[in-house]
Order: structure tokens, then C-alpha cells, then sequence
């Protein structure tokens, strides 16, 4: 029985990684797998798409999201676009922390500062961001705005371009004139005009470090007050941009238990009270607050499907039982799990393995990160280093 069980959770696994393979992009000769031939015996490749110039609606980022293998160029439109246009009354759980940052932008610290913003996909980084960019007492504290939005793959020319046509009413550049400059050029343009004024600039969805080694030289260190937001799921970009005592990087937390459910209340019953769940839903709605962790786009995009279902206990259960299907399969739900596999696909593929062996396991089981490293190791998916 135990060989049985055993081979069951293999073919689980193997089914798991030959759906992944099939969904890599980009990968040139990468074998994505598991070392062990009983495990998985055959070799995984993926054909990377050609890559096309971004088209109006995506980012300055060239992002090409396409799923691998496939005959269709279907466009990729980006999840994030909702984060940019949430109304002031739906705000939940990040007003203190808004009211904070807006504080940091036009406080009396005249060197130019970084504070990095720093979180998962899906928590709220965009929406914090776009709000304090927004706000009133910015507006009218700083001499210029820029808002750039970035991607995991990016045009570096572009990003400087998009910088500059942002200024260029302000700065006057002759028809064409942006679209002819080389990349330095750009910079020292971008430098020139900045030198002058008290800035504010927003990049929002930074993927790599190499990006601000470059874009920090148009944006000059003066004693004028000027500020840079910067908005990451990732530790090292924070911490790396962080160059003065000045700068902060700022971890944004999930919603408390309490904030959780308001927000899901506002979404599912269009109201921020407790009591506008009926009594027989009450139990089930906490399920599924607590199954969102604290997490805004999910509770955002749950609460919004609940809200058009009928508010029958039976409805309700059959979504909740159902909610792994429901995201593969929902239209509605499809934007948690494309913002949330940005950071998947985003890692090496021997890290691929490694996440997709939780595959392994039952919900809810635990595991100790000894046992876990162990068996990681006994698999081939990571190797010792000296010392």
C-alpha cells in the first residue's frame, strides 16, 4: 500500500511539472525537472515566443506574457491596470501607511531620498503608490510628477523616453526629437531638466537591480527635496536602493483579520459592516476571508464574484470547495493568477522544482524546512557550496 500511495504522489508530481513545462517562456535548452529519472524521465523543453514590440496598453516593460507552445498571440493585458483606478472609498487597510509616505514626500529632508515600497504581488503596492502619487499635498508640492510603470522585462531606452515625454510640455523638445537621442544623451537631458526642479517620480513594479544602477544617474542628488518611489516584490531591490540614511524601504504587510473583512464585506455585500452578512453565510465568509491571508487582490476579486452570486449558504460552499478550479477556469478571477505568477515564473527554473515539490503534500500539511531541505538535496534540486 505504501509503494501504491508513494507512486500516486509521483505521477501527481509529474503531472504537475510536465503542466508547468508546457507554460515556461523564454527558456532556451533549460531542462525544467527533477534529477531523477523514476521521478521524471523525460526531458522538458520550451520553445521561447518571438518577441514583439509592446503595443499601446502594456508597459514600457516589453511585456510579452504569452504561455509556451502555443499557436496563438493572443495580447497580454496587464492585471495591474485596476490598481491604478480604485476609488478613494475602497481604500482599505493602507491609510495610515498612505498618510505616512505622504508625510516622508513633503517632509523637510531637502536630500533627494528613496523609499522603496516593498511586498508580494497582489498586495497593494500600486494602489499604495497611485494614492500618495495623487494626493493633494504632493501634487502641489513638487515642481514635477513622473509615474512610470515597469515589468519583468524592460526597455531601458524606452522607460528614459517614457521619462522624458512625461516632461516634455515643460521642457519644450522640438516634434521627433526624443525618438533620435541615444541613451546617454537621454540621461543627461533628463539630468539637466531635473537639476533645476523639486521631483517626484514613481517606478512602480521593479524586477531587477541592473535597472536603477542606470536610471539613477537622470535623476541628480540635489538639496531641493526631491523623492523616489519605488515599488518591488523583491527584498534585494529594496534593500540594494537604499543608499543613504535618508532612504527607507517600507514592507508592506497583509490586511489584519479585521481589515480583511471589511474589505471582503464592502466587495461581497457592498458594505463595510458585519452585519450586512447574513447569519447563515457568517461562517463561510470567514473561511474564505481566512483561505485570502490577508492578501487585497484576492479578497478584492472573491468578494466581487460572491457579490453577483446568490447569498444562499449552498452557493457559497460550492465556490469555496471549488476555489482552485475556480481561478484556472473564472474570467473574473484570472487577474490573481496571472499578478501572483509573475513571481513564479520570475525565478530560476531549479527554484521551479523546488516550489512545485509542495506538490507533494496535502493542504495544510506540515513540513519542518530540515526535512524539506533533505529532501531537496536527495532530489538533485540543490547542491552544497563550500563553507
Amino acid at each position: 500500500m505504501a509503494e501504491i500511495a508513494v507512486t500516486l504522489l509521483i505521477d501527481k508530481l509529474v503531472q504537475l511539472l510536465v503542466q508547468e513545462a508546457k507554460l515556461l517562456n523564454s527558456v532556451h535548452r533549460e531542462v525544467v525537472g527533477i534529477g531523477d529519472e523514476q521521478v521524471f524521465p523525460k526531458r522538458c523543453q520550451c520553445k521561447s515566443r518571438e518577441r514583439r514590440p509592446p503595443r499601446r496598453h502594456e508597459s514600457v516593460g516589453e511585456a510579452n506574457h504569452g504561455s509556451c507552445g502555443g499557436t496563438t498571440n493572443a495580447a497580454w493585458h496587464d492585471p495591474r491596470v485596476g490598481s491604478l483606478f480604485i476609488e478613494e472609498g475602497e481604500v482599505v487597510g493602507i491609510e495610515s501607511t498612505r498618510d505616512e509616505l505622504v508625510s516622508w514626500l513633503v517632509g523637510r529632508e531637502t536630500r533627494r531620498s528613496v523609499i522603496s515600497v516593498v511586498g508580494m504581488g497582489g498586495i497593494g503596492k500600486t494602489t499604495l503608490a497611485k494614492k500618495v502619487y495623487e494626493n493633494d499635498s504632493v501634487k502641489g508640492h513638487f515642481d514635477c510628477r513622473v509615474w512610470i510603470t515597469m515589468s519583468q522585462l524592460y526597455n531601458m531606452q524606452k522607460i528614459l523616453m517614457a521619462m522624458t515625454k512625461q516632461i516634455q510640455q515643460a521642457k519644450k523638445f522640438a516634434p521627433g526629437e526624443i525618438d533620435m537621442m541615444d541613451e546617454i544623451t537621454i540621461i543627461c537631458k533628463l539630468r539637466q531638466y531635473f537639476q533645476q526642479k523639486k521631483y517626484v517620480v514613481v517606478f512602480d513594479d521593479v524586477w531587477k537591480l541592473q535597472f536603477w544602477d542606470i536610471v539613477k544617474h537622470a535623476l541628480p542628488c540635489h538639496n531641493r527635496g526631491s523623492r523616489i518611489i519605488i515599488t518591488t516584490r523583491s527584498d534585494h531591490v529594496g534593500t540594494c536602493c537604499k543608499e543613504s540614511s535618508s532612504d527607507q524601504v517600507h514592507k508592506l504587510q497583509p490586511l489584519s483579520q479585521e481589515k480583511a473583512w471589511e474589505l471582503f464585506c464592502r466587495k461581497a455585500f457592498q458594505s463595510e459592516f458585519q452585519r450586512s452578512c447574513p447569519i447563515e453565510l457568517v461562517r463561510l465568509s470567514l473561511d474564505i476571508v481566512r483561505k485570502c491571508e490577508g492578501l487585497p487582490l484576492a479578497i478584492v476579486a472573491i468578494g466581487g464574484l460572491l457579490s453577483v452570486k446568490e447569498k444562499v449558504p449552498s452557493e457559497w460552499q460550492k465556490l469555496y470547495d471549488g476555489l482552485s478550479s475556480e481561478l484556472e477556469s473564472n474570467p473574473q478571477l484570472t487577474g490573481i493568477k496571472k499578478i501572483l505568477s509573475l513571481s513564479y515564473h520570475n525565478l530560476p527554473y531549479y527554484l521551479k522544482s523546488c516550489f512545485l515539490y509542495f506538490g507533494l503534500f496535502p493542504e495544510d500539511y506540515s513540513v519542518t524546512d530540515s526535512r524539506l531541505f533533505r529532501l531537496w538535496i536527495a532530489e538533485g534540486f540543490i547542491k552544497g557550496n563550500k563553507g
